[in-house]
């Protein structure tokens, strides 16, 4: 799924944002896997809570033995696995907050890791530009003479769409000139 969503990979967004994006604490790209069967397993613990009067099905059963299989610290990269009790068919299912406690980190893991995966991609370049051009009502000027003085402004009006600060401005800066959004 992340190739569909991240191919054709944008040439000024990958050397920009990715790398620095990759660095996060939180990005799991490694252990994406196992953290959905753990995603998996919450969800359809709440959707028979949700919808069945909090009894297991089957799909709650196999999404638990999936789970199990991974639920170690070194599969999901935490420090402490998210709580979770055995389900089996039929039975009422128990959930522990510090399970959800453990299952918002598994959340966050996962979405900071697709993010940084889709901001590799030309589908990110679209949302970029319509941040700057939110952000940048009208194109901006940058002094020729100094390319320290340019870099950091254009640091600076990146920090603007609250994004990372790029890794590297030249091919940015590119970008942004042949998009004609500063001269």
């Amino acid at each position: 799924m992340i190739n569909s969503v991240t191919k054709p990979e944008s040439d000024f967004l990958k050397p920009t944002f990715y790398h620095l994006l990759l660095l996060h604490d939180k990005n799991s790209l490694t252990n994406l896997d196992d953290l959905m069967r753990c995603y998996r397993y919450f969800k359809e613990c709440r959707n028979c809570l949700a919808h069945k009067g909090g009894i297991a099905d089957d799909k709650t059963e196999d999404a638990y033995k999936e789970f199990l299989v991974v639920a170690t610290t070194t599969n999901l990269g935490v420090k402490e696995v998210p709580v979770h009790e055995p389900i089996i068919k039929g039975q009422p299912i128990k959930v522990e907050l510090r399970g959800i406690t453990g299952f918002c980190e598994i959340i966050l893991k996962i979405l900071t890791t697709l993010d940084a995966e889709f901001a590799r991609s030309e589908k990110a370049e679209k949302e970029f530009l319509r941040r700057w051009k939110n952000a940048h009502v009208s194109p901006i000027f940058l002094t020729r003479r100094n390319i320290y003085q340019r870099e950091n402004k254009i640091r600076g009006l990146v920090r603007k769409l609250q994004l990372p600060e790029p890794t590297t401005v030249s091919d940015l800066e590119t970008w942004l000139l042949s998009k004609r959004l500063i001269f």
